[in-house]
């Protein structure tokens, strides 16, 4: 057998399941879990694996499972939406979907399947999708407003003790503000009830070492390595697991032969206990990678990031509609050289984004922050919060008369493969715009649509500016003196104080995020 790097073959399976090969995707699955038994990369794999099958109770294990881990999984809680409106859990659909929305607030397929989801289970479709106090907090922190984000976080928990992912993000805010020692006890209660929270253990493992705190460190630090195996490699001259090469953790492909999987005898749920309450044997492996010539290898990495980073063209085209960008896997490297295309479609109705890149779904348009290991951050969210202090959608909202939407898949399938449909969001035409125009046309453009009281589309062309960082200034003085696009264009307050963000105008910034709140409301 010859080895291949964890990574890589992550990606492998996900061709696997992509095309169709679920039973040879689950056990290769199966069979990584012998080396990596809490890898959850892997684990999520899995759950998509199973709900691809229809074997829903499983994959639900296998999606909280991942949950345990990361509580604000987007991909865990797709599915999981899914699995319920399939089993008539309509509560806990909506719920889920919430829990999506609040991670990417500007998808504009999200809201649809929200309104069709409140459709379904309230018989009212609601007008607009409010943000939830989550989604204002990923605002905030995107925008280092810490402060502002931490006194969410305290009102959110005050009504919501259990939601642990409210309290990973407080660690992690008073992390970002200097607050070393409140981070760490907050992730240290954290992990009193989910010790295997990642980042509770990311924060412990990166605060604790310029702290008073005795504790010993290398604890999390194993808890990190047995989550994700390339956390070995950060220490003092690696920071972020992104850049730890990817030959750092290899392991033998699975030949299918052996060791023999019998899936059809297989009780799932009793096979990942026996693994997740297995010590990590990669250990074993360790003397194969160091022989690895590691200083030169991580110098040509470091070189390559540098030489990338100058690359980087300017006109880079950030997701704005939450669909993921996959790195292109070269056919020689498919697992077992002989993947067959599937061509038909599936007769599960799962959504098409369940295949993208989790990790490119959290990470989306990440601001810069203060220096930690690994960063979590969201897209941008759009101006809409609701007045629940639970964090749910304000069901008190007029409605309006709108198509039911397509149960899930086959439109989000469409979109994920090229076939948009016609009906599309402005958000399309506008990544269209910044494809074909520069950055001066695009703001000229938008000039011409504020003459023809476009607004809309104005504020679009705004934002994807503002994602390249590009004509600022202009932009602010031009919705400064455009008090009609302010009243008229809801998402028109939160692009101005983005704009005030990026020309590091905070306290203008957050007066204009205040302002869109109460546009939102009103």
């Amino acid at each position: 057998m010859s080895r291949i790097p964890l990574r890589k073959y992550v990606q492998e399976i996900e061709v696997l399941i992509e095309n169709g090969n679920l039973d040879e995707a689950q056990k290769h699955c199966l069979y990584v879990l012998k080396t990596f038994p809490k890898s959850i990369a892997i684990y999520r794999l899995l759950g998509k694996i199973l709900m691809e099958k229809g074997e829903y109770e499983d994959a639900v294990y296998l999606f909280e499972k991942v949950l345990e881990v990361i509580p604000d999984d987007f991909i865990s809680h797709v599915g999981l939406s899914f699995i319920a409106e399939v089993r008539e859990q309509l509560d806990d659909a909506v719920m889920h979907m919430e829990r999506a929305f609040e991670l990417q607030p500007t998808n504009a397929l999200l809201k649809e399947e929200l309104k069709r989801l409140h459709l379904k289970k309230d018989g009212i479709e609601p007008q607009t999708i409010r943000l939830t106090r989550g989604a204002l907090v990923n605002m905030y922190l995107r925008s280092t407003l810490y402060p502002q984000a931490i006194a969410e976080l305290n009102i959110g928990l005050q009504t919501n003790p259990n939601r642990i992912d409210f309290k990973e993000r407080l660690a992690e805010a008073l992390l970002y503000q200097g607050d070393k020692i409140a981070a760490v006890q907050t992730s240290i209660d954290i992990l009193g009830k989910a010790p295997f929270s990642f980042s509770a253990n990311r924060i412990a493992y990166e605060a604790l070492p310029s702290t008073s705190e005795a504790l010993d460190i290398q604890a999390f630090h194993r808890h990190l390595i047995e989550i994700d195996p390339y956390y070995t490699y950060v220490g003092d001259r690696i920071k972020a697991v992104e850049d730890v090469p990817d030959v750092a953790v290899s392991i033998e492909r699975y030949n299918g032969k052996e060791p023999p999987i019998d899936l059809a005898n297989l009780n799932v749920q009793e096979e990942i206990e026996k693994y997740w309450n297995k010590p990590n044997s990669w250990k074993d492996q360790e003397a194969l990678n160091a022989e690895i010539a590691w200083d030169s290898i991580l110098d040509k990495k470091l070189a390559n990031k540098q030489e990338e980073t100058k690359a980087i063209a300017i006109d880079f085209v950030p997701e704005t509609a939450g669909e993921a960008i996959e790195e292109p896997i070269e056919e020689k490297d498919n697992l077992e050289q002989g993947i067959e295309i599937n061509e038909q479609p599936s007769g599960n109705e799962i959504p098409g984004w369940i295949f993208d890149n989790p990790e490119e779904a959290r990470h989306d348009d990440a601001p810069a922050r203060p220096s930690t290991n690994s960063v979590i951050s969201e897209t941008p969210p759009a101006m809409e919060l609701s007045q629940n202090e639970s964090g749910m959608v304000d069901q008190d909202v007029p409605t309006i008369s709108e198509p039911e939407s397509e149960i899930i898949s086959k439109h989000w399938v469409k979109i994920e493969n090229g076939q948009v449909n016609q009906s599309q969001s402005s958000l399309e035409d506008t990544r269209k715009i910044r494809l074909q125009e520069s950055d001066d046309e695009t703001y000229a453009s938008a000039l011409r649509f504020i003459e023809k009281n476009e607004f809309h589309t104005a504020i679009q062309s705004f934002n994807a500016l503002l994602e390249k960082s590009a004509h600022v200034e202009d932009i602010i003085q031009t919705l400064e003196h455009s008090t009609e696009i302010l009243k008229q264009e809801p998402d028109s307050w939160y692009v101005l104080g983005k704009a005030y963000q990026k020309n590091n105008q905070k306290e203008k910034a957050l007066h204009a995020f205040r302002k869109a709140e109460e546009t939102s409301l009103s």
